[in-house]
């Protein structure tokens, strides 16, 4: 085995892996002490076990990630959550691509929001409050009779919209005492990537069908419009950057692709291939847009800066 340095620079890194590991290594070095490492033998020895440390350390930290599906910004903390619905486990991701456990208390988690403290999380129990400060899950919001909980997004006014794709309903949440109503549940076909827009006090809504169009939902009166027709097919995740353009994610070519709202342009390609692009997100403070890649556990860090 080789050490590849740079790849354990780069690779998300796990604390407590590294503890555990580096805990082997003094053990042995305690048993082994009686002999001399002046020897190249032993030398070598040192070396294949460093090595190994490393390679436990990073093996640990990348089974963090399974099935990624959403991610989420914490910016009092300067970290990205990520959801994964493969287990339910929330991973924070801070500024040196760093993993480390914030809650694992759900089976399988979809969609996250962040708001104020709080992180929203749509579960298979409903709509999970996490303690951001702690990891605690402080409330479940059940919401009777949904069948799967997507994803999530808030507006300026304290409500939580979710997208539930297999009742077809988006529901609306008011935060402050978590009163449940449905948006709309008309001419929407398996809803997935929900994304808010102040200005006309709306939701753009992408769906899991083949020919996905992206629709808009009038936050008000629940009305669902049509604003492109598109030929990608199951589409994900919704993002917006800082100039305004929307990011779509497509499931079935593994890409992600954006348009201008007011333009009615159809979504031109951004960047891919992805191994199952999932609900994306954009950091636009930092120009950054983050992609999990749900089949194959990863996230990828992409700089708009070029586009």
């Amino acid at each position: 085995m080789k050490c590849n340095r740079k790849f354990y620079r780069e690779i998300f890194h796990d604390p407590g892996a590294a503890e555990h590991s580096a805990g082997h290594f003094l053990f042995l070095k305690r048993k082994l002490k009686f002999f001399s490492f002046s020897d190249t033998y032993y030398l070598r020895f040192w070396m294949l076990m460093v090595i190994w440390v490393m390679s436990v350390t990073a093996l640990s930290a990348q089974t963090l990630l399974n099935k990624p599906e959403s991610v989420a910004y914490d910016g009092k903390r300067d970290r990205f959550l990520v959801s994964n619905y493969g287990d339910g486990k929330i991973v924070a991701i801070d500024n040196q691509k760093r993993m480390k456990l914030l809650n694992m208390s759900e089976k399988s988690v979809r969609g996250l929001q962040v708001w104020g403290d709080r992180l929203y999380a749509a579960s298979n129990r409903g709509i999970a409050v996490i303690d951001l400060e702690t990891g605690e899950t402080v409330k479940i919001i059940s919401i009777p009779g949904s069948r799967l909980l997507n994803d999530v997004t808030v507006d300026t006014h304290g409500f939580l919209y979710v997208s539930d794709t297999g009742a077809n309903i988006i529901y609306r949440i008011r935060l402050r005492d978590h009163y449940i109503s449905i948006l709309t549940r008309r001419n929407l076909n398996r809803p997935t990537g929900l994304l808010y827009e102040a200005r006309f006090n709306r939701l753009f809504v992408c769906s899991m069908i083949n020919n996905s169009p992206i629709q808009t939902v009038d936050c008000e009166t629940g009305q669902v419009s049509v604003l492109i027709n598109t030929s990608l097919s199951n589409l994900h995740g919704l993002a917006r950057d800082a100039a305004g353009f929307i990011y779509v994610s497509s499931w079935s070519s593994g890409a992600v692709y954006r348009f201008k709202p007011d333009s009615y342009a159809i979504p031109s390609r951004v960047s891919g291939p992805y191994d199952g692009p999932a609900d994306i997100f954009i950091r636009p403070v930092a120009d950054v847009l983050v992609v999990p890649n749900y089949k194959s556990n990863r996230i990828d860090f992409v700089s708009l800066s070029k586009y």
